[in-house]
């Protein structure tokens, strides 16, 4: 987290990809930033992290680690993945 502008940035998603134990090159990190509807590749505000915390039902890091296999599904649903890919297509866009 940087302290200064309240946002998780590489470093700190590197920490959280090793709490994880995933890769930070894991697609599943994208469906993780869909769910925080992050607005910048490689950051998290406190509010998009939080939300998405929220919206996923964690609210420490084990629980964020029993849900990677789940986030990980949603790569295979249809459904889940076309919204995925719709995300993460404008996401790479707006970088």
């Amino acid at each position: 987290k940087d302290a200064q502008s309240e946002c998780m940035s590489s470093d700190g998603i590197q920490e959280l990809c090793a709490d994880l134990s995933i890769s930070a090159l894991d697609p599943v990190t994208l469906v993780l930033s869909y769910h925080c509807r992050a607005e910048s590749m490689g950051v998290f505000t406190r509010d998009e992290f939080c939300g998405g915390m929220q919206r996923l039902g964690c609210d420490d890091i084990l629980k964020l680690r029993a849900k990677v296999e789940e986030l990980r599904g949603a790569l295979h649903d249809r459904v889940a993945c076309k919204e995925g890919y719709a995300y993460t297509f404008q996401f790479a866009l707006d970088q």
